[in-house]
């Protein structure tokens, strides 16, 4: 792994100040660094992602109107999207077709067979139509909301060519509509009146007496064997996602725990994790619960199967006790 330098603060006061110096040290970067992805870049370079997108206006990126349920509105008819949602832990990415979009008081939800996002509308300052091309991934396409500092709420990426240039024309008349002005942060909305994922699940919770990157990495890699679909609900502080459907395997090393099936894509950092808890109903584990420094991280449940996923979770706890 190479080392990293933190940024001063005069370094990053520069950047913020100067979109131009900004994307010049970002293109370097990425010089520097095969398949290094925008998050962590902008973590590198000691900005909010925001910052790192708006300093490609007119060169790919296009600020759109801070309203997403009008942004997203047709997102039922572009085929199958990928719905990013980062935490503390890493990012979820879900994949399929959205088949409904909605709102219910600053709550957005986006539905479909294997997913279910929700997010806070009023939390949205920033809206961006990212257009990226480069060496590691290739052609994105992207729609980019993000809060007044600048921190990522929910991204979602389009793959299909056509729903994306019908998409993109739209994005372009309603870019007209406002000015195309660089990152600043802005005074933050009234949190008593944001959306507020709901974290809480049926059962007594438990902390469990265990390593909790360890208990973490033992309960992915043990997911294949569980033989039935799992839910897999991952949190963040005005966004939370939920998956449904089976996990065949995970890739783990030192560092990061993957998922990777057709519907679900996952990219954690276990070492984040502080605490594991199981919640218990009627006598059985109903779930497995991990928390960060911020709270809830992920839950692992299968209210569906629940005897199945008793038995399984009761094998991984004793396993990591």
């Amino acid at each position: 792994m190479k080392h990293v330098t933190v940024p001063s603060l005069e370094e990053v006061s520069a950047r913020l100040s100067d979109p131009v110096k900004l994307r010049t040290d970002w293109d370097e970067l990425r010089s520097s660094r095969a398949h290094l992805h925008n998050p962590e870049a902008a973590r590198m370079l000691g900005v909010p992602e925001a910052a790192l997108v708006a300093s490609r206006l007119g060169s790919g990126a296009v600020r759109l109107p801070a309203d997403p349920l009008d942004v997203l509105s047709p997102i039922t008819e572009w085929r199958r999207v990928l719905v990013a949602v980062h935490n503390a832990l890493g990012v979820s990415l879900a994949l399929g077709q959205v088949k409904e979009v909605a709102q219910e008081g600053d709550a957005i939800r986006l539905t479909g067979p294997h997913l279910h996002t929700e997010f806070s509308a009023a939390s949205v300052a920033n809206a961006f139509w990212f257009v990226e091309v480069d060496d590691s991934h290739g052609r994105t396409r992207s729609l980019q909301f993000s809060d007044a500092g600048g921190n990522d709420i929910i991204k979602v990426f389009l793959f299909h060519k056509t729903a994306a240039a019908n998409a993109e024309r739209r994005f372009k008349g309603l870019a007209e509509a406002i000015a195309q002005t660089p990152f600043a942060p802005a005074e933050a909305p009234d949190p008593s009146r944001l959306f507020t994922p709901d974290r809480d699940h049926p059962g007594v919770a438990e902390v469990l007496a265990a390593d909790a990157p360890q208990a973490f990495r033992t309960a992915l890699s043990q997911l294949g064997e569980l033989n039935a679909p799992v839910h897999v609900d991952t949190f963040a502080l005005r966004a939370a996602q939920s998956f449904r459907g089976r996990v065949t395997h995970a890739r783990i090393d030192e560092v990061m725990a993957h998922l990777h099936e057709p519907d679900i894509r996952m990219h954690l950092r276990p070492g984040v994790l502080q605490a594991v808890q199981v919640r218990r109903l009627e006598g059985r584990i109903s779930a497995l619960e991990f928390t960060d420094p911020t709270g809830l991280s992920l839950r692992l449940s299968s209210p569906q199967h629940a005897l199945a996923f008793s038995d399984w979770a009761q094998s991984v706890t004793e396993t990591v006790s």
